[in-house]
């Protein structure tokens, strides 16, 4: 987002589907030593179409990744079947993992890492860091290899007819962790699964491309939605609205010429609250808190 943008659409931005991804399990915890690799996938904002999306890969002793790109066709219904909104693909352990003390020196490390790295990051302009991360990103995609759907060991996640695109990246075999920005080739509005393949692993995020932003204000049995406009920060009427609880739909309607939605339901859900709109081919989705 540019600076020059209102203050009014921070605040639609600020609404964001915490939507984590599934570590890929290749560690294990009670060895002092892991020598196999590991890898996740995240996602920190819903960008507009004027912008490059991306993905925040961390990964350690791997030289590669297969990644699949697949366009969701409902989003209600995805969301719907997930049995926590903010998590894709991902359980919590049934038995308690204790970190070895490797591990804690290597988070300590790695945490010190990113405040020396993020320290010197702030000493650039905004418009300086936003012209070297295109650059970045042109260089990160021209060593990218094509690769075949036919080829991965796996079983698509989703209907491969909602393939976007695929490819190879090339990543340099460190030992210790470390977190590198994948950009996404996808322009068009809506939303995405971001699959990555290292058999017998598999990871996933999800990927929101949308003009249009969700604010939300709640109270038990009650929700008051306003949708706007990313760009410009007006308001958006007309758009279809859905707040999810449980795997199911609490409540729908459409905002009025104000933007607003005020919405009620007999369940007074107060955890992992959902709500979901969408506007010609626009999608967007928001945390209820």
């Amino acid at each position: 987002m540019t600076p020059s943008r209102s203050v009014a659409i921070s605040s639609v931005v600020v609404c964001l589907l915490g939507l984590g991804a599934t570590r890929a399990a290749a560690q294990d915890r009670n060895s002092p030593e892991d020598t196999r690799p590991s890898f996740s996938l995240s996602t920190s904002a819903i960008v507009t179409s004027r912008e490059t999306p991306a993905i925040y890969l961390t990964f350690r002793r791997l030289d590669h990744l297969d990644f699949r790109v697949y366009k969701i066709n409902d989003p209600v219904k995805f969301l719907a079947g997930l049995k926590d909104p903010h998590q894709l693909g991902s359980e919590e352990p049934i038995v308690s993992q204790v970190p070895t003390l490797l591990e804690r020196v290597a988070d300590w490390k790695s945490a010190w890492r990113w405040r020396v790295r993020n320290f010197f990051r702030t000493q650039f302009t905004w418009d300086y860091r936003h012209v070297r991360r295109q650059q970045m990103d042109q260089q990160t995609v021209v060593q990218r290899r094509t690769v075949n759907v036919n080829t991965f060991a796996q079983v698509p996640l989703l209907n491969p007819s909602q393939l976007v695109t695929s490819w190879r990246e090339i990543l340099p075999p460190l030992r210790d962790a470390d977190v590198r920005r994948i950009p996404i080739d996808v322009k068009k509005p809506g939303m995405y699964v971001v699959e990555a393949v290292l058999p017998p692993h598999m990871a996933y995020t999800v990927v929101i491309v949308s003009d249009i932003g969700l604010v939300t204000k709640a109270s038990p049995g009650q929700v008051l939605l306003y949708a706007a406009d990313r760009n410009t920060g007006k308001p958006v009427s007309g758009c279809d609205a859905r707040v999810l609880h449980n795997q199911k739909v609490l409540a729908s309607g459409q905002t009025g010429a104000d933007g607003v939605l005020d919405v009620r339901f007999a369940e007074a859900a107060t955890d992992d609250v959902v709500a979901v709109g969408s506007h010609a081919a626009q999608v967007t989705v928001c945390n209820i808190p």
